[in-house]
């Protein structure tokens, strides 16, 4: 599998993208929003879902919450509106959930998540 880049995606439009726990290195994040987000059409939706930096206190307590270790890879809002500005907010909080997925995460969790439509 190639990584986000090298996919040969450049020509395509989707109507939607999701997100779902997907975190990348600090010196990726930014550059595969970007490349997410030029790959929806206008009014189309990005859904993200995934650890925000409080969530590193929620691992203190248990570690079997999961998620990445790095704070450097966990979001903040702000960070999420930067990296998709050219989507209008639908829903943008920052909320705890319970996870029951395996024996690799569970319990309580602190996440982003956000619905944005692009602009036309």
């Amino acid at each position: 599998m190639g990584e986000l880049p090298n996919l040969p995606l450049t020509e395509e439009k989707f109507d939607a993208a999701a997100l779902i726990y997907a975190h990348f290195s600090p010196q990726l994040r930014a550059e595969y929003h970007r490349l997410i987000g030029n790959l929806i059409k206008p009014e189309g939706y990005i859904i993200v879902e995934g650890f925000s930096k409080q969530h590193i206190e929620y691992q203190r307590t248990n570690p079997t919450i999961g998620g990445p270790r790095n704070i450097e890879m966990l979001y903040t809002e702000e960070m999420i509106k930067n990296d998709f500005f050219d989507f209008e907010p639908v829903e943008l909080i920052e909320t705890e959930v319970e996870l029951a997925e395996g024996t690799g995460h569970n319990g309580i969790g602190k996440v982003i998540r956000f619905i944005g439509k692009k602009k036309a």
